[in-house]
């Protein structure tokens, strides 16, 4: 989200989306270290975002490897979040 959106954004919405990015957040502190490397680059996350063959490098692994521990993660982070809703 940038500056411009949050100006045209309501209270009420722009206190949804800081809950769900907290959220959010805070599922992906319940990843391991490399995991949570690869999704916070990955969708940049604070960062800028990076290719899987980016990521790899820095890690050195494969750009392969890189794309299972993304598909890993994010069905962590599926299955945590969703747990989440339903509660």
């Amino acid at each position: 989200m940038t500056q411009d959106d949050e100006r045209t954004l309501s209270p009420e919405d722009l206190a949804v989306d800081h809950i769900e990015r907290d959220r959010l957040m805070y599922a992906i502190g319940t990843l391991k270290p490399k995991e949570q490397t690869v999704i916070v680059y990955r969708f940049g996350l604070g960062v800028k975002a990076r290719t899987l063959q980016a990521i790899g490098d820095d890690l050195r692994l494969t750009r392969q490897r890189v794309l299972q521990i993304e598909k890993r993660a994010l069905e962590k982070l599926r299955s945590k979040l969703g747990k989440e809703m339903n509660r």
